[in-house]
């Protein structure tokens, strides 16, 4: 599916594969994290089609870059507000992409941000595929993974900035999902998007805290095992 070009505010996720370095010093598990991680934003972006506001999304190695964006269709048009309905699409993609791919115990984490953003295809030249995203909502999301304080721990989803998540909180049913998941933690607000209810957080967060002892493999199966209490729900 190619990208239409964009240039407006919205909600722009950069999501990374977690320990995918370690992964590929083990022959064929890097690729098949990468191609469960590509099937799962693919089936992901697709589905987005069905609502308000759907998803693109480059995907690049062991990262993806997604974007909120208007879907044309005349029958799924709305009255909420737009940052609303891109927020919650947004939300709805992270978590899936999330739950599939921890199934095959490879777990991402990522930043959401709002601001300008712009996507741009060039023309193509033989031997060469070229695109061009630029904007704050990006540069914040990418710098959040690569260098935020405080630091993203494994399955984690920071959502930036504070401001405008409140805003969006507002005008939201925050009993429901996706936004029943999403709390203030210190300064920011986090995505829980391994619980089936915010009330879980607690007993989730005293399991995972125990991370010098668990180690990465710890971590992921403290995610899964909250994340299959769903299918089994």
């Amino acid at each position: 599916m190619s990208i239409r070009s964009f240039d407006e505010n919205t909600f722009v996720a950069f999501l990374d594969i977690c320990g995918f370095r370690d992964l590929v010093s083990t022959p064929g598990r890097a690729e098949k994290c990468l191609d469960k991680f590509y099937q799962s934003v693919y089936e992901e972006v697709k589905q987005s089609h069905q609502r308000t506001q759907k998803i693109d999304c480059i995907a690049v190695s062991d990262c993806a870059v997604a974007f909120s964006r208007n879907n044309p269709t005349p029958e799924l048009q709305t009255s909420n507000p737009v940052d609303v309905q891109r927020l919650k699409s947004m939300l709805i993609f992270v978590k899936n992409v999330a739950r599939k791919i921890i199934q095959n115990n490879f777990v991402i984490k990522g930043s959401i941000a709002y601001g300008r953003f712009k996507f741009e295809n060039r023309i193509e030249i033989p031997g060469i595929d070229k695109a061009m995203f630029v904007g704050n909502a990006y540069m914040d999301a990418y710098r959040d993974v690569e260098r935020g304080s405080p630091r993203l721990e494994i399955g984690e989803i920071r959502i930036k900035p504070r401001a405008k998540v409140e805003e969006i909180l507002q005008q939201s049913p925050r009993d429901l999902e996706p936004f029943s998941l999403v709390r203030l933690d210190r300064r920011d607000y986090y995505f829980y998007w391994m619980l089936n209810s915010i009330q879980s957080r607690n007993d989730f967060e005293r399991e995972f805290s125990d991370r010098y002892r668990r180690r990465y493999e710890g971590m992921i199966s403290v995610i899964r095992k909250y994340t299959e209490m769903l299918i089994n729900h």
